[in-house]
């Protein structure tokens, strides 16, 4: 399960040729998203991948592309944390917190025991994106460390419409800051409710 992060960002186009601007980070509010009762709505044409690249939007050339699964399949497996790339042509109206949060659970990211998944979630055509951390890395992958992250390796190179950039060096750091954290439990009340952690 998901739950909320603050790692969400809008960006919008400037008045300049072939540049983009990040806006200040928006900031969500923290919390379970896997407790919302909303149903889930899928963006995806393809709810059932067969990797952790799932690129709609077209922004990773195909060598980029096998590059970065090559990667994540290897963290995977060295680690037990799941880390998926996704980009969407289109929110379709949705908010990013909710279709990224719809989306973690679409493709059941991370094992129903450990739920240490992780989600880098862009929609290029609506100027956002987002992470979204399972509860098994809360406290690893914290609201902070998320935010970081956003601001200091994916805004950058997304302002320069870097998109393959941006999401390598986000999924540099989210790795090893998960390699870095151990199997810290989690630490809201929510997360530990799911994952059946006593206090």
């Amino acid at each position: 399960m998901a739950r909320a992060s603050n790692a969400a960002v809008i960006f919008r186009p400037l008045r300049l040729p072939r540049l983009l601007l990040l806006a200040p980070l928006l900031l969500a509010g923290c919390g379970n998203a896997a407790a919302e009762a909303e149903p889930v709505r899928t963006l995806l044409a393809d709810t059932s991948p067969d990797g952790p690249v799932v690129d709609e939007a077209g922004l990773i050339p195909a060598d980029a592309e096998a590059e970065l699964d090559t990667g994540l399949r290897e963290f995977f497996n060295q680690s037990g944390a799941a880390l998926v790339v996704v980009t969407v042509n289109s929110l379709q109206g949705q908010s990013i917190e909710q279709a990224a949060h719809d989306t973690f659970g679409t493709l059941g990211i991370g094992d129903r025991q450990t739920h240490r998944g992780l989600l880098i979630f862009v929609a290029p055509a609506d100027h956002s994106a987002r992470i979204e951390v399972g509860c098994g890395l809360e406290a690893t992958i914290t609201d902070d460390v998320a935010n970081t992250i956003m601001q200091d390796n994916i805004m950058p190179r997304f302002r320069e419409a870097d998109f393959v950039g941006g999401i390598n060096s986000g999924a540099d750091e989210l790795m090893a800051a998960v390699n870095a954290g151990g199997t810290a439990q989690p630490v809201s009340a929510s997360c530990r409710q799911i994952m059946g952690v006593a206090g």
